[in-house]
């Protein structure tokens, strides 16, 4: 029998998970959320595992495993949405409006349903029901490379799948998309990349949020998880080895302010001071201490990032009325100018929100 934790681990496949939950039904042979309500304090996580279990499947009179038919309603409507974008709204509306808009038109239970989840289920229940249907090869979250996966099509192509730390060393090519997952309490699991340019927002919109009113809440409720919570798609991004960022950076609009030696915005401990140098502002990116990134703007001028500039282009974001600054918690953020929509990598951030 595979746990959950080791599908997550090995990888994950329509076969693991029928065979993972069918194997569990006939053990317990009773209502799993009976079970679930009278496993121990010790036990937490394996009872939110069950919660899953009871929510998306039910056994048949013959004990054989069926999904339930609101899986069935979310199986069928993402197996036809690859990737989706932006493209047809301005950046303000998203930044500002799109979660609260999929919060509102999933009526806010989005949050209720996710708390039944542990992190080892809600990955798999993004494996399942967003890849399953067009990913024949079963994919790992702990991937951090290009590989070759197998379309359902038969045809073979590489697609990196990765975490929020090695993302940006992928984005070569402007046919992949990126999104990021996010499931309970908007807590990022992590980023993928899709080939495909996909439907654009406002047939997301269409396909799963203008129902009659007939299909179960929990249909509702998973797409709005899905949906609710993704990263722009960014511009095309690739890799420079070129200096003198300063003098770059101001041809395309930044004042002194981006260069101001008080790094100190929101208090020293907001940032790792891991790697910080001597003379730099307290807050510092410690991903950015040892090794200088350097992208292509979407205006096709490279420049070079630091952990300090990290911090200056916060200060300068804030400042600057024309921009703001879009943080993909816990790992990356971008700088979004308002009026042309370019959106310019700045750094990754280890821990955000903490203020200790």
């Amino acid at each position: 029998m595979l746990r959950i934790d080791e599908i997550c681990l090995n990888g994950l496949n329509w076969s693991d998970v029928l065979q993972f939950y069918t194997h569990t039904l006939n053990l317990l042979n009773i209502n799993l959320l009976t079970i679930a309500n009278q496993m121990p304090k010790e036990s937490y996580e394996v009872t939110k595992c069950f919660h899953f279990a009871a929510k998306c499947f039910f056994k048949e009179p013959d004990g054989s495993v069926a999904f339930k038919k609101s899986m069935k309603n979310v199986i069928h409507h993402l197996a036809k949405l690859e990737v989706f974008g932006f493209t047809n709204k301005t950046e303000s509306f998203v930044q500002a409006n799109y979660n609260l808009f999929g919060g509102t038109r999933t009526h806010n239970y989005i949050l209720e349903f996710l708390r039944t989840f542990n992190e080892q289920t809600s990955v798999a229940l993004i494996n399942v029901f967003h890849f399953s249907p067009y990913w024949r090869t079963p994919f790992s979250r702990f991937r951090t490379q290009t590989d070759k996966f197998t379309l359902e099509s038969g045809e073979e192509i590489n697609v990196p799948f990765m975490n929020g730390r090695d993302l940006m060393k992928y984005m070569e090519s402007n046919v992949y998309q990126m999104v990021g997952v996010y499931m309970a309490m908007g807590r990022l699991i992590y980023f993928i990349m899709v080939p495909k340019p996909g439907f654009n927002l406002d047939d997301v919109y269409e396909r799963f949020f203008a129902t009659d009113g007939s299909m179960e809440k929990m249909f509702d409720l998973f797409i709005g998880s899905v949906e609710s919570d993704v990263t722009l798609k960014m511009p095309k991004l690739r890799m420079h080895f070129e200096h003198d960022l300063i003098e770059k950076m101001r041809k395309f609009g930044a004042g002194d302010e981006l260069f101001g030696k008080d790094g100190a915005l929101f208090g020293k401990n907001l940032f790792s001071t891991e790697g910080a140098q001597e003379g730099q502002p307290s807050m510092s990116i410690n991903h950015f201490g040892q090794v200088e990134e350097k992208f292509l703007t979407p205006n096709n001028r490279p420049f070079m990032i630091t952990y300090n500039d990290v911090v200056n282009t916060i200060k300068y974001s804030i400042k600057n009325p024309s921009r703001i600054v879009n943080v993909v918690r816990p790992f990356y953020f971008f700088v979004i100018d308002k009026d042309t929509h370019a959106t310019y990598l700045c750094g990754r951030v280890t821990n955000p929100f903490s203020r200790e």
